[in-house]
């Protein structure tokens, strides 16, 4: 399995693919990717309950980023092929 770059910083622990990834805080460079893989949020940030644990709130609801930001930033990411 090849090597995936991950900027941040994510938790590994328990991860059965973590020995092929790379946590890397280096700064992303435009046009640098060939895949790009996102659990993204999947509710808007105003529809149904929030969850009052702010780590499961912020990634089931558009809290800090929302869907079109992640497009958006795949888009730059992404090389053309």
């Amino acid at each position: 399995m090849a090597s995936a770059r991950l900027s941040g910083a994510c938790s590994l622990k328990n991860n059965p693919v973590a020995p092929s990834i790379t946590v890397s805080k280096a700064p992303v460079v435009q046009a640098s990717a060939d895949v790009v893989v996102c659990n993204p949020p999947y509710r808007q940030v105003d529809s149904g309950r929030i969850n009052p644990d702010p780590q499961r709130a912020i990634a089931r609801h558009e809290i800090l980023t929302s869907v079109n930001d992640i497009l958006d930033t795949a888009r730059r990411l992404l090389r053309v092929k």
